[in-house]
């Protein structure tokens, strides 16, 4: 749906859908899964955990569900997708 989309908020780098649910999606990459962990920086945190300006723009009118995950890639390109990851903060 968006790439690298940026409000007021913040910026978040992948929003997409599947079905009824909507994934903001922050990917992050380093040496190694940990290391691209520590790298979401607690203003990126903020701005994903408030997207209700791409909602309304985008999905208004209809029901959906909405995710906040990490997506993260070490050196050899190996992904770890973090299902929820940005939800409790």
């Amino acid at each position: 749906m968006e790439h690298r989309f940026k409000s007021a908020a913040g910026e978040i780098d992948l929003v997409l859908r599947r079905q009824h649910t909507v994934l903001f999606v922050e990917v992050k990459s380093a040496r190694t899964h940990d290391i691209a962990a520590s790298r979401i920086s607690l203003q990126q945190i903020a701005g994903s955990t408030n997207p209700p300006k791409f909602c309304c723009e985008h999905l208004s009118g209809q029901n959906f569900e909405m995710r906040l995950d990490a997506a993260l890639v070490d050196q050899v390109g190996e992904i770890q997708i973090i299902p929820n990851a940005l939800a409790g903060f």
